[in-house]
């Protein structure tokens, strides 16, 4: 961790919880060794495969599997969250502002730098990238049974996220019969003070 120049967003949330063990997981690579949004660069996914590894090796440690296991994060995190929780049919998703469809977050949040990094020909806006740049999406266009449960909370005012990528999101995972606790704020944009109350 020596390289990470941020913190856990939202770690405040936990302070005063001790029923529930918390696994943080630290992305610090990417383009400005702030995150890859739990892929890898050029196509090759080594910190997606190094985030399973170092999850499956804490959950066989503890006995816990993915049944009962919640997901959870903020912004990137939240990507993380959707991912791993879709993906391994966790029992539920907490995702807090989360950004879901990487080509987007180029285009409207200023992650051109960070999405190219992580594309095999730097092109984030090519369909052809949709395997890196749009999984949570995929991940639920091929569910066979209904995906976990989520909780999401997001802000009206969060340009490129809340209209562009939420809204859809919610949508495909209603048509899965998913479960959804939508919480919505007017303001608060996508880190404001308001975004984890």
């Amino acid at each position: 961790k020596e390289d990470y120049k941020g913190y856990f967003h939202r770690y405040k949330m936990f302070s005063n919880i001790e029923d529930y063990n918390f696994l943080f997981i630290c992305d610090q690579y990417g383009v400005t060794k702030n995150g890859t949004y739990y892929t890898g660069k050029d196509g090759d996914f080594f910190v997606e495969r190094a985030t399973e590894t170092i999850i499956q090796d804490t959950m066989e440690s503890m006995n816990i599997g993915w049944k009962d296991t919640i997901t959870i994060g903020s912004s990137m995190g939240a990507t993380g969250a959707l991912k791993f929780g879709i993906k391994h049919h966790a029992k539920a998703i907490i995702a807090i502002c989360p950004h879901i469809d990487l080509d987007l977050c180029a285009k409207f949040q200023g992650r051109e730098n960070h999405v190219a990094w992580i594309c095999p020909d730097n092109n984030t806006q090519s369909k052809e990238n949709y395997s890196y740049t749009r999984q949570i999406r995929q991940y639920i266009t091929n569910l066979s049974e209904a995906p976990p449960r989520l909780f999401i909370q997001a802000c009206e005012d969060d340009y490129g996220v809340y209209h562009e990528q939420v809204l859809p999101l919610l949508e495909s995972y209603t048509n899965k019969q998913g479960r959804i606790d939508f919480y919505s704020r007017n303001f608060g944009g996508h880190g404001g003070d308001f975004c984890g109350k």
